[in-house]
């Protein structure tokens, strides 16, 4: 679904593919995140695990929005997210594809943010998990955060358009 170009950084996956080992503890957290879980295996095998008892959207955070400025203004995000955050996503994997972690910090640091304007729970979480990740440089948690990246971004897209107001809504572009 996303582009992933290309990069000179053959040895870099390779260095990177050596030390990924999977976490059987949850990572502990600060302030208001809620936890990761990385296991061995998941349903999808992407060995992480989110807390499923995190809704993908608190409707508080759309609520806000459109409290704000109304319908228009929700749907222009919304378009504007759907059009922007597969970007980021895709800047995500490249970054760690080439071994950049300051672009997957960057990138993960936009889906965070803008993931909790929409009140997006799953999303900002492991977007903050990531960036947390990067700015560490912890290359192992990287990759294996962001095996659940383009998932929470399908989940919260497909929320997002399914509460757009019905006069406004359009098939959102996959």
């Amino acid at each position: 679904m996303f582009e992933i170009n290309t990069c000179n950084a053959a040895a870099s996956s390779a260095r990177l593919d050596s030390v990924l080992v999977p976490q059987s503890e949850p990572r502990p957290v600060s302030g208001n995140q809620a936890p990761v879980r990385v296991t061995d295996q998941n349903s999808n095998g992407s060995g992480i695990s989110m807390n499923p008892t995190f809704p993908i959207l608190d409707d508080a955070g759309l609520k806000r929005l459109y409290d704000i400025g109304g319908d228009r203004l929700v749907n222009g995000l919304i378009d504007l997210f759907v059009r922007e955050a597969p970007v980021r996503v895709a800047n995500a994997l490249n970054g760690s594809t080439c071994g950049d972690l300051d672009a997957v910090h960057r990138s993960a640091h936009s889906l965070k943010s803008t993931a909790a304007n929409f009140g997006a729970v799953r999303l900002s979480e492991l977007a903050g998990e990531i960036e947390q990740a990067a700015g560490l440089q912890d290359h192992a948690r990287v990759r294996q955060l962001l095996t659940g990246l383009e998932d929470a971004y399908d989940q919260t897209r497909e929320a997002l358009v399914e509460r757009r107001p019905a006069e406004l809504r359009v098939p959102a572009a996959a």
